[in-house]
């Protein structure tokens, strides 16, 4: 396997990997949603979502995406897309993803009814506060606990699986025009 192909077989395989997994097929199958009451005077609230076990699980592999020492990281993935000698429209179309992953991360919430000491977090905020202080590392663990304490966790870690769903989704559509790019990468060989 050539050295461009390796990259872009390992993003595919591991692609189909968070595809394939029961966090992913919950997320496709069920509504995420969480339940908040109020009972004498004291406010709680429970998250209906896909499973810790499920959720860790996933992780390892998603991280995979995200940190810049793997060799499929989308920030390595981008270099390495752009050193290829295929089709321009191939590399756009693998970068407008990405482009649209990143900003979809940058946003804030629609309606922003997650708020912390008058500051909405954006989607990536969330969504390093989990990763990097519950699941894959305990970075921002501070982050997390303050979090916990809170009446509106649970809406917190339903929007993680809602930013999960997002990534994703693009992540799959990356890895389709990875498919695309092997065949043209094969077909310019033959050339």
């Amino acid at each position: 396997m050539a050295t461009d192909d390796k990259a872009i077989y390992h993003f595919i395989t591991k692609t189909n990997e968070l595809e394939n997994s029961n966090y992913w097929k919950y997320l496709q199958n069920t509504n995420l949603s969480v339940n908040i009451q109020w009972r004498s005077g004291i406010a709680s609230s429970q998250r209906i979502g896909p499973g810790e076990e499920e959720t860790k699980a996933f992780i390892l592999t998603l991280r995979l995406f995200c940190q810049d020492n793997d060799l499929i990281s989308l920030r390595n993935m981008k270099k390495k897309i752009d050193s290829l000698t295929i089709d321009q429209q191939l590399k756009n179309e693998f970068l407008d993803i990405r482009d649209g992953l990143n900003d979809f991360l940058d946003n804030f919430n629609l309606i922003p009814i997650i708020t912390i000491d008058e500051h909405t977090p954006s989607n990536r905020e969330i969504f390093n506060a989990f990763m990097y202080g519950k699941y894959a590392h305990i970075t921002q663990h501070e982050t997390i606990e303050s979090w916990e304490k809170l009446v509106s966790y649970n809406g917190m870690r339903a929007k993680f699986d809602q930013i999960l769903r997002e990534y994703v989704a693009a992540l799959i559509a990356l890895r389709d025009v990875c498919k695309k790019i092997l065949v043209d990468l094969d077909e310019k060989k033959v050339e």
